[in-house]
């Protein structure tokens, strides 16, 4: 379904109050929560390493309960929707031209993926082209919708590096993964690091992950410990689409 909003719409949980009213917002897809939300972005052309962490922590951030927003583009975009796709997690595809178009075409896919539980946004009307100024605007939404960034990695002149300059200029924190110091790719991500971005040095194991060998209710009580907890964790992955409930029978989304 699509739908046209302003920045005052509950759906953003006041992130874009700020903008004109005037100014209109383009969505498809299903209006989801934004309550808690991380933007991942980097470079189109990361290497295998940075590919792999991308969707690490596009599965991570899922399971902890946050939507992952990023750009859907080639690279590591592309992974962080595709690790948050991956364990039934909730993300947001930011384009950078119209909704009845798609750039770059490998990531349509995804974005198809995304529109049957999520939505992706615009800043343009539907049958608006691609154009180069559109994607600084697009990085603008991505920093806005979030609240932190993670840039996996990044060359010293890259989209993701903007985005991480607009939400720092909003207030926001970002984090940033190290690579490799002779790899070019990871040179913007690393310098990051050295101006005070909070370096990620590992991917932690997830909540959800400690709990997906529970079959029952009373299984998610005895590993726990409380009926309080189970509580507590049953509702936050029920509200983000990780399981659901037939009685006391578990049933995760694969």
């Amino acid at each position: 379904m699509d739908y046209v909003l302003n920045g005052k719409d509950p759906l953003f949980n006041d992130r874009l109050a700020d903008l004109d009213p005037k100014r209109s917002l383009y969505l498809r897809g299903n209006r989801i929560g934004l309550e808690r939300t991380v933007g991942i972005v980097g470079t189109r052309h990361a290497s295998p390493y940075g590919l792999r962490i991308a969707y690490e922590l596009g599965r991570y951030y899922a399971c902890e309960g946050y939507v992952v927003i990023s750009g859907l583009a080639y690279g590591v975009d592309e992974k962080g929707h595709e690790g948050a796709l991956s364990v039934g997690g909730k993300t947001v595809g930011v384009l950078g031209h119209g909704l009845n178009h798609h750039y770059p075409k490998a990531t349509l896919p995804i974005r198809k993926q995304i529109e049957q539980t999520s939505f992706v946004i615009s800043w343009y009307e539907p049958d608006q082209g691609p154009r180069k100024p559109f994607f600084r605007e697009r990085n603008w939404l991505i920093a806005a919708l979030s609240d932190f960034i993670v840039v996996v990695e990044a060359p010293l002149k890259s989209g993701a590096l903007i985005t991480a300059s607009f939400a720092l200029e909003m207030g926001k924190d970002v984090k940033a993964v190290p690579g490799d110091i002779d790899r070019p790719s990871a040179a913007g991500s690393n310098l990051l690091i050295l101006d005070g971005a909070e370096p990620i040095v590992s991917v932690p194991e997830s909540e959800m992950q400690k709990y997906k060998s529970c079959k029952t209710l009373q299984d998610i009580i005895a590993v726990s410990g409380s009926l309080v907890e189970a509580g507590r964790l049953l509702a936050k992955w029920q509200s983000t689409g990780m399981l659901t409930m037939d009685g006391d029978i578990i049933k995760w989304r694969s």
